[in-house]
């Protein structure tokens, strides 16, 4: 019999030990404090392969806590969409003059960037809905937790699993089942 209880923080998910009977206790991750009083120490978050909480870490706390270079991080880690850098086209001067030439220049300079501005602007809203859908991936993977007994990822409350090294695959298909259905494309 233990004198501890393993307990999971609110805040960060990171493992809190508190002896029973104790009414406060600081976690040890995100130093947050908590006052229990009154609460059943029943863990409702268990592992959906072995049923079990006691190994089961949530990802964001994990990678809080480790090196950013372990392999454990590295494969817990989102990857980042490619995003294409873009630039606002200057616009051409334009000309006070009444020389046709210069004139049927600038006007060609303005065509021209007329087109290299539609394009900044179609580049800039293919890199806004990749930067909203990055988003939404990670409030998924916020909500993700590891099995250490187990080596997978899963979101408990769901009773879904995953191998750790189908993380983005994983992430991906919760994403198209949770915004996939208001007409958004998959995630590249």
């Amino acid at each position: 019999m233990t004198n501890f209880l393993s307990l999971i923080c609110p805040n960060c998910g990171g493992a809190i030990e508190i002896k029973p009977g104790s009414s406060k206790i600081r976690c040890p991750y995100c130093q947050g404090e908590h006052i229990f009083a009154g609460i059943d120490f029943q863990s409702e978050i268990n592992c959906p392969v072995c049923k079990k909480d006691d190994k089961l870490e949530k990802v964001s706390a994990i990678i809080a806590r480790e090196s950013a270079d372990t392999p454990l991080t590295r494969i817990l880690t989102l990857s980042e969409p490619d995003y294409n850098p873009v630039h606002k086209p200057q616009p051409p001067f334009p000309l006070r003059t009444a020389n046709p030439i210069a004139l049927a220049r600038n006007q060609e300079e303005l065509a021209a960037y007329k087109t290299s501005f539609a394009l900044y602007e179609k580049q800039n809203a293919v890199n806004e809905h990749r930067r909203s859908q990055q988003n939404q991936r990670l409030e998924i993977w916020n909500d993700l937790y590891y099995c250490h007994r187990d080596g997978c990822v899963c979101l408990p409350r769901l009773g879904l699993h995953a191998d750790i090294k189908e993380l983005e695959s994983f992430v991906n298909t919760q994403w198209w089942r949770r915004y996939g259905q208001q007409g958004e494309t998959s995630p590249d």
